[in-house]
């Protein structure tokens, strides 16, 4: 059996990076992941692969937060919308860190009746 290295801080946040891409058109994907390692530099001062395991936290943190407010060059597609939706839905709710609202269950709602109509369901 082989031995793996265990994932560095420069890996996960790659890995992180290009999740979050994959909501985005193909064509859109090298720009955005490009874009958001220009911002965060400017905002840590640091690559992903120069980050210091001291400031993991922070980068993570940062990071997080631009990924949250970055504004795509084209929208993402409705099933991608979906898909997010239902990512923030499982790991807020799922893990108690709040309840369902109203204004969940209508996100849910538009973002799959949107996602149907555009595979013309």
């Amino acid at each position: 059996m082989e031995h793996t290295p265990a994932p560095t801080l420069e890996d996960i946040l790659e890995a992180i990076t290009d999740w979050s891409a994959q909501k985005y058109t193909a064509s859109y994907r090298a720009e955005f992941k490009k874009n958001v390692q220009i911002q965060f530099k400017s905002a840590l001062g640091a690559d992903f692969e120069n980050v210091s395991l001291t400031l993991a936290e922070s980068a993570l943190n940062e990071l997080c937060f631009i990924l949250a407010h970055s504004n795509p060059a084209t929208l993402p597609t409705p099933a991608a919308s979906f898909s997010t939706i239902c990512t923030q839905l499982v790991t807020t709710i799922g893990f108690g860190a709040k309840r369902a609202s109203r204004a969940d269950v209508m996100s849910a709602m538009n973002a799959l009746e949107l996602m149907r109509l555009k595979e013309g369901k």
